[in-house]
């Protein structure tokens, strides 16, 4: 295998590892509100809507956190110390989030902007099951996480936007995964496909660049005789 080129810090031998706001800060905000999820310059820029609940969990979401763990903006409360959600082993060994995370302010009792399902029947709301990464913006300085399938929901793993309220757009998956420099073309008799496919293709899809360094590897062994 190549050698490696980046690390969490630089050295003589290697670069600093290359973050999100390295690739992707620059491009113009979006939000996952009709009228700004769509950038009009930019193709494949632009997310999927969210509705008024998912848009008011990930507002209140600080960056590198997940919405599972927003403490409470009761103005009258305020408080910071709410249970957070958290995984443990069971006696199998198996990894398995809290069941008893909660919804409500352990202080005043108002509901903390996490996210809840809502029984159809009674109106009871409840913490939503879900693994501790999910509903979780990701870090600017850094690098990305992998991109998967579902990169462009919302509660996938660690896919929100660090500061915007939205998820990562097809145009940043393009520039996250390596796939944007190359020749590549979404497109059919000059329409785009589907939002999905594109989405899919990204997330199945291995970086290019990490091919492109791992055959240039090879092919200077073979130049070389080694």
């Amino acid at each position: 295998m190549p050698e490696p080129t980046h690390g969490k810090e630089a050295s003589f031998f290697v670069k600093p590892w290359i973050t999100l706001r390295d690739v992707i800060s620059d491009l113009p905000p979006l939000s996952s509100e009709k009228g700004k999820n769509i950038d009009g310059h930019i193709p494949l820029h632009r997310v999927p809507l969210l509705d008024d609940k998912k848009l008011f969990w990930i507002s209140n979401t600080p960056e590198g956190q997940t919405a599972l763990n927003n403490q409470c903006i009761n103005p009258d409360c305020m408080y910071q110390g709410n249970r957070i959600h958290g995984a443990k082993h069971n006696a199998e060994g198996i990894n398995q989030s809290n069941t008893d995370t909660p919804l409500y302010c352990e202080r005043c009792g108002k509901i903390l902007p996490r996210p809840y399902t809502e029984d159809k029947k009674t109106g009871e709301r409840r913490f939503m099951k879900a693994f501790t990464s999910a509903y979780k913006r990701m870090s600017w300085n850094e690098p990305s996480s992998t991109l998967t399938q579902n990169f462009q929901y919302a509660c996938s793993d660690n896919k929100l936007h660090p500061t915007q309220n939205r998820v990562l757009s097809l145009y940043e998956g393009l520039i996250i995964q390596t796939i944007l420099p190359y020749n590549y073309s979404f497109e059919i008799d000059g329409k785009y496909v589907s939002d999905s496919l594109i989405r899919d293709s990204i997330g199945e899809s291995v970086p290019p660049l990490l091919i492109d360094k791992i055959a240039n590897h090879i092919l200077s062994y073979h130049a070389t005789g080694q």
